[in-house]
């Protein structure tokens, strides 16, 4: 697979290869890297409720569209909720926070995974949250 970027502003570093590649990793290598602008995340205290926004892109800029994008809080241990990209590349939800969550656990951040699929490597990258009463 092409080495792939979900990373606020990240670009795509390619793999130096020092070694001949079989010809089915040379084919995994083709894979277009994926990076994702714009990772946010607010979170409404009062209503206990997770909104968050990514925008899916492969390395051209073009939008990926119709691919499941998770989320999870900063630490990866606790997943949000996902969705799936529009043909503009971008995702947004709007859950209720899991039960037993602490929202401080929150308040550091959201990480966005893309798990791959299709023709595209999987990437993750993490963004801010943004408290509202």
């Amino acid at each position: 697979m092409a080495s792939a970027l979900f990373a606020c502003g990240a670009a795509a570093l390619p793999a130096a290869a020092a070694e001949p590649v079989a010809p089915a990793a040379q084919a995994q290598q083709q894979q277009p890297a994926t990076e994702a602008t714009n990772v946010s995340g607010e979170i409404n205290l009062l209503a206990r409720n997770f909104s968050g926004y990514a925008n899916l892109v492969d390395d051209q800029g073009t939008p990926i569209a119709g691919e499941k994008v998770e989320f999870f809080t900063r630490d990866g241990s606790t997943f949000l909720a996902s969705g799936v990209t529009s043909a503009d590349g971008g995702v947004v939800i709007s859950e209720a926070l899991p039960l037993g969550l602490d929202t401080v656990q929150l308040l550091t951040g959201v990480e966005a995974r893309f798990s791959g699929g299709g023709d595209y490597a999987p990437s993750s990258a993490t963004g801010a949250v943004t408290p509202k009463v």
